[in-house]
């Protein structure tokens, strides 16, 4: 993700899928349906650093995920599994949980 250290003052990204596929993420969402505990994530982990280094030298992140309601099984995984790393690093998130019709 070249824009978390290409960016000059603030990043927003805008998400309106209820899917998305990443690759390589099949296991780790299938762990999480199942309740057991996620594995770590060494590229996550850079990415988590990315922000951590932008947001100290003064960026800043955003994020607005549209969602529908009811929540796919895809949205509840984001939101529970991989949001909270992406807020401790210094990127707040908004979600949406209203359908927009």
């Amino acid at each position: 993700m070249a824009f978390h250290s290409t960016f000059t003052t603030e990043a927003v990204r805008l998400e309106a899928r209820q899917y998305y596929d990443v690759p390589g993420d099949a296991d780790r969402q299938r762990t999480y349906r199942e309740g057991r505990p996620l594995p770590a994530r060494p590229a996550k982990a850079a990415i988590v650093q990315l922000i951590r280094d932008a947001v100290a030298s003064g960026k800043t992140f955003g994020r607005v995920h549209i969602v529908e309601n009811p929540l796919s099984n895809y949205v509840r995984y984001e939101l529970d599994a991989s949001y909270p790393e992406n807020l401790a690093a210094g990127a707040p998130s908004l979600q949406n949980t209203r359908s927009i019709r």
